[in-house]
C-alpha cells in the first residue's frame, strides 16, 4: 500500500496534542485579549465621561434657568428647598459633586453597564428636557 491509501483516522488529537501551543499562537492571543481588554476599559472610560459631562450640563442649564426665572422651575423639592436656603451655586455644586462621585463609584465598583444606563436615563430625563426649555427661551 502506498502512502496515499493510507486510512484516515478520525479520532479525535489526544489531550498532549489538543493543547500543544506555540508560542507564536499564545502571543496571538494574548494581543487579542489585551486588545478586548483595551477597548473595554476606552469604552467604559467613555461612559464615565459621558456621565461627569451630563451632571456638568445639567448643573449648568439648572443654575441658568433659577438664575432667571427662580427656584420654582427645580423639579427636585429638596433641591428647590436648598437653592432657597442657601442659593442655586452651592446647592447644586453639593448635589452635582455628589452624582459625580456616585458615578465615580459605579465606575470603580466595574459596574460599567450601570453607568451607561445611568447616563442614558439621566439625558433622557434631564438634559433632553432641559434642551427643549431653552429651545423656546424667550
Amino acid at each position: 500500500m502506498a502512502d496515499d491509501d493510507q486510512p484516515v483516522s478520525l479520532k479525535t488529537p489526544s489531550r498532549q496534542t489538543r493543547f500543544n501551543v506555540t508560542s507564536t499562537d499564545a502571543a496571538s492571543y494574548e494581543g487579542r485579549v489585551f486588545a478586548h481588554v483595551v477597548a473595554v476599559i476606552r469604552m467604559s472610560r467613555l461612559v464615565l465621561l459621558l456621565f461627569m459631562v451630563a451632571q456638568a450640563y445639567d448643573g449648568l442649564f439648572t443654575y441658568i434657568a433659577v438664575r432667571a426665572l427662580g427656584p420654582d422651575v427645580e423639579g427636585n423639592f429638596i433641591l428647590a428647598t436648598w437653592m432657597v436656603l442657601v442659593g442655586p451655586a452651592p446647592t447644586l455644586l453639593v448635589a452635582k459633586g455628589v452624582a459625580a462621585a456616585a458615578g465615580a463609584l459605579v465606575y470603580w465598583r466595574g459596574l460599567h453597564g450601570v453607568l451607561a444606563g445611568m447616563t442614558a436615563l439621566y439625558a433622557c430625563v434631564a438634559i433632553i428636557p432641559w434642551l427643549f426649555v431653552y429651545r423656546t427661551w424667550p
